[in-house]
Protein backbone atom coordinates (compact mmCIF):
# COMPACT_ATOMS: atom_id res chain seq x y z
CA UNK A 1 0.00 0.00 0.00
CA UNK A 2 1.38 3.40 -0.95
CA UNK A 3 1.56 6.37 1.38
CA UNK A 4 -1.12 8.11 -0.69
CA UNK A 5 -3.46 5.13 -0.29
CA UNK A 6 -2.84 5.08 3.46
CA UNK A 7 -3.58 8.81 3.70
CA UNK A 8 -6.83 8.42 1.73
CA UNK A 9 -7.87 5.49 3.94
CA UNK A 10 -7.17 7.46 7.12
CA UNK A 11 -9.06 10.50 5.79
CA UNK A 12 -12.11 8.31 5.15
CA UNK A 13 -11.92 6.98 8.71
CA UNK A 14 -11.69 10.52 10.09
CA UNK A 15 -14.67 11.66 8.02
CA UNK A 16 -16.68 8.71 9.32
CA UNK A 17 -15.76 9.54 12.90
CA UNK A 18 -16.71 13.19 12.40
CA UNK A 19 -20.16 12.14 11.17
CA UNK A 20 -20.57 9.80 14.13
CA UNK A 21 -19.58 12.51 16.60
CA UNK A 22 -22.01 14.99 15.02
CA UNK A 23 -24.85 12.45 15.23
CA UNK A 24 -24.09 11.68 18.87
CA UNK A 25 -23.97 15.36 19.80
CA UNK A 26 -27.47 15.75 18.41
CA UNK A 27 -28.59 12.89 20.65
CA UNK A 28 -27.03 14.23 23.86
CA UNK A 29 -27.89 17.91 23.46
CA UNK A 30 -30.95 19.85 22.44
CA UNK A 31 -31.28 23.56 21.99
CA UNK A 32 -33.92 26.16 21.44
CA UNK A 33 -34.91 29.72 22.25
CA UNK A 34 -36.38 29.82 25.75
CA UNK A 35 -36.56 27.47 28.68
CA UNK A 36 -37.21 23.77 28.06
CA UNK A 37 -40.50 23.78 29.99
CA UNK A 38 -42.35 21.90 27.22
CA UNK A 39 -39.42 19.74 26.08
CA UNK A 40 -39.37 16.03 26.94
CA UNK A 41 -35.84 14.78 27.72
CA UNK A 42 -34.84 11.58 25.92
CA UNK A 43 -32.80 10.40 28.92
CA UNK A 44 -31.54 11.53 32.33
CA UNK A 45 -28.45 13.66 31.92
CA UNK A 46 -29.42 15.07 28.53
CA UNK A 47 -28.33 18.68 27.98
CA UNK A 48 -30.53 21.55 26.80
CA UNK A 49 -29.10 24.93 25.76
CA UNK A 50 -31.31 28.03 25.71
CA UNK A 51 -29.97 29.81 22.64
CA UNK A 52 -31.45 33.16 23.64
CA UNK A 53 -29.76 33.36 27.07
CA UNK A 54 -27.02 30.71 26.76
CA UNK A 55 -28.39 29.06 29.92
CA UNK A 56 -27.71 25.33 30.16
CA UNK A 57 -30.11 22.78 31.65
CA UNK A 58 -29.66 19.13 32.58
CA UNK A 59 -32.42 16.52 32.52
CA UNK A 60 -33.21 14.85 35.85
CA UNK A 61 -36.10 12.76 34.53
CA UNK A 62 -37.83 11.85 31.30
CA UNK A 63 -41.09 13.75 31.61
CA UNK A 64 -42.09 17.16 30.28
CA UNK A 65 -40.20 19.89 32.10
CA UNK A 66 -37.76 17.59 33.93
CA UNK A 67 -34.89 20.05 33.48
CA UNK A 68 -32.73 21.82 36.04
CA UNK A 69 -30.79 24.95 35.17
CA UNK A 70 -27.06 24.34 35.63
CA UNK A 71 -25.70 27.79 34.72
Amino acid sequence: MTIEEIVVEQQKKIEGLELLIAANLKRIAKSGAGTPAAVIPAFIGQIYIDTSTQDVYGAYGVAVGNWKKTT
